[in-house]
């Protein structure tokens, strides 16, 4: 049947782990797909900081390669960053994603080699239907989130029960990514980039990226990352990183409503995971006819508790933290894609506040 089999792999890969006032369930599944080209980072410790912690999910296509290469080379670029060592933890992150793009070509085609299958050959980089992946990212420290996000992955924050969006699905039927599309050359027809691609921003995907006369964040395809920095509030529960295959069928409020009370139902110092694959559980589909494909994705799902050391809070506890927090509560996002919401802060390469916007925008390369 095509990308897909006969029936789903429900077999998952899970991992846990715990430190200070935060831990982490992730599960991946490889589902009806043919193959499996999801990965995640899930990297307590960061850079010997116990305060400090960088989740990502990278959801692959055309091959896992790139995926792969990204979970091996995120930290390692993220902390190496002149960013990272100044303390700005947004724009390193920003830098990070076009250093991933640079160094995978920089090494073609010996880059990808320890991540692609035994026996298949090497492709030009350029070449097209080559190898790519989204890419959702977040890094916890000082009580702030910083966020970056180039694809259709997602990142939700639970708010005292409520979804509240921390990025934008970049697809081509976003006016912004279409104009951009455009105005490179390339063109949307149903519903994809160039009749390929269902979606506007990756790692790799060079063969979208060939035109030396503009920036990298101009491309048909671009790696730019939309960037966000979130204090975290008293009534911050805990988040979801998801590749596209996690919100398929079910919204960002209705993963929230299944994930929460199972969170809040956990003895102390039990794990996270099992939360996690009970969820793909729940969104694999019975039947590629019955859903119509959706639910047939890899799946891989990373959920950080941000309140692990505090669990013993009531709904009425959260309620009375929102009404006597000084910052007001972030208002939860629509259900559909087109009422996504805009990150709180956005911020350009030098680390200079951009603007608070409900329209997306599109990253400058900092190194241009």
């Amino acid at each position: 049947m095509g990308a897909y089999l006969d029936r789903p792999i429900t077999e998952k890969d899970s991992e846990d782990g715990a430190q200070g006032s935060f831990k982490f369930g992730s599960s991946g599944m490889q589902g009806w797909r043919t193959n499996m080209e999801d990965t995640h980072v899930n990297e307590l410790n960061f850079n010997g900081d116990a305060g400090a912690a960088l989740f990502a999910v990278f959801d692959g296509h055309g091959g896992s390669e790139v995926a792969q290469f990204c979970r091996v080379n995120l930290g390692k670029l993220f902390e190496a960053t002149s960013q990272f060592k100044e303390g700005n933890y947004a724009a390193a992150l920003e830098r990070t994603f076009f250093m991933l793009d640079e160094a995978i070509l920089e090494g073609w085609p010996g880059s990808l080699a320890p991540f692609r299958p035994v026996g298949a050959a090497s492709r030009s980089a350029y070449e097209e239907n080559s190898v790519g992946c989204t890419a959702v990212s977040c890094f916890v420290k000082d009580g702030k989130l910083h966020v970056a996000n180039a694809g259709d992955s997602r990142i939700v924050l639970c708010q005292a029960g409520r979804a509240v969006d921390l990025s934008t699905d970049h697809k081509p039927e976003l006016d912004s990514e279409r104009a951009r599309i455009e105005k490179a050359n390339g063109y949307v027809r149903n519903g994809r980039v160039n009749d390929n691609l269902n979606l506007t921003r990756a790692v790799g995907d060079f063969a979208y990226k060939k035109d030396k006369s503009i920036p990298p964040s101009e491309q048909i395809i671009t790696v730019a990352p939309e960037i966000s920095t979130q204090d975290l509030l008293p009534h911050d529960e805990f988040i979801i990183l998801g590749c596209d295959g996690v919100w398929d069928r079910w919204t960002s409020q209705e993963v929230v409503d299944f994930v929460k009370p199972r969170v809040d139902a956990l003895p102390p110092d039990s794990n996270l995971s099992p939360v996690v694959e009970a969820l793909l559980d729940q969104l694999v589909s019975p039947s590629i006819t019955a859903t119509d494909g959706l639910g047939c994705d890899n799946m891989t799902c990373v959920i950080v508790d941000l309140r692990a050391d505090s669990r013993n809070g009531t709904v009425s506890d959260l309620t009375e933290a929102v009404e006597s927090s000084s910052s007001p509560p972030r208002t939860p996002n629509p259900k559909s894609m087109a009422g996504m919401r805009r990150p709180t802060t956005v911020y350009n390469e030098d680390g200079e506040l951009l603007q608070q916007s409900v329209e997306a925008t599109v990253a400058e390369d900092p190194n241009e």
